[in-house]
């Protein structure tokens, strides 16, 4: 079961997309981890990077099993952070939101619509 995962998850997609996915979850360890160093992981900002980062770590794992709910779920949410990010004042949540993964976000939506017809 394991190597069939290993298979689905590496192998099946571009060689661009498991990368994305070790990026995403170090990303999330290390965002995590900064977060509970200084103390401030159970605070609104903190729980918001860390959630978001957990999010799209999810979304991306699927998106490596090349399932198309998934990637359409991350530009979902990825045009949903930029509209957070651009539309709302500095010191607001979505501000906070949207800045997390801003301006890669952007790239990995041009790379998924580039491969969006290989999805199943």
């Amino acid at each position: 079961m394991i190597h069939n995962l290993f298979d689905r998850i590496v192998r099946k997609p571009p060689v661009l997309f498991p990368l994305v996915a070790l990026f995403h979850l170090v990303m999330l360890l290390v965002t995590a981890w900064q977060f509970a160093a200084q103390g401030v992981l159970g605070s609104r900002e903190g729980m918001i990077a860390v959630s978001v980062w957990a999010l799209f770590t999810v979304l991306w794992l699927f998106i490596c099993d090349m399932k198309r709910w998934a990637a359409i779920a991350y530009v979902v949410c990825s045009l949903a952070g930029l509209c957070g990010q651009f539309l709302t004042t500095k010191d607001g949540v979505w501000y906070e939101l949207g800045t997390v993964l801003f301006p890669f976000d952007l790239l990995m939506i041009v790379f998924l619509m580039f491969y969006y017809k290989r999805f199943a």
